[in-house]
């Protein structure tokens, strides 16, 4: 395994890197899968995030990506915690620990369940 660290601003909070000069670095990239996450899960929606530069660098990413996971506990389905959306892409997987009744709404996901 490989582990790139793309340049750009590091939020504090999460010591994620976001930014122009991720974005830049993250164009030139190709990946088969991501794993990602984001504060809050919509049906529809996608990913609820702080920040529209979070919300960019994870678009470019899911489009670099052949594969997309989406890592969400049970207390991330359906929580509108942040002002931003990060569409996902039309087939995508959801990874959580939720049951199937809270899973249902995201109908056109994948998903495995975890836990």
């Amino acid at each position: 395994m490989e582990l790139i660290v793309l340049g750009g601003t590091v939020r504090p909070i999460s010591m994620g890197t976001t930014g122009a000069l991720a974005e830049q670095a993250l164009r030139h990239m190709h990946a088969d899968r991501l794993f990602t996450s984001g504060d809050g899960l919509l049906p529809g929606e996608g990913l609820c995030e702080a920040t529209l530069e979070q919300v960019s660098l994870k678009s470019l990413m899911m489009r670099q990506a052949r594969a997309v996971f989406v890592l969400a506990d049970a207390s991330k389905l359906g929580q509108d915690t942040q002002p931003f959306r990060a569409p996902l892409p039309p087939r995508w997987v959801l990874v959580t620990d939720a049951p199937p009744a809270a899973c249902a709404a995201f109908g056109e996901a994948e998903v495995i369940r975890a836990g």
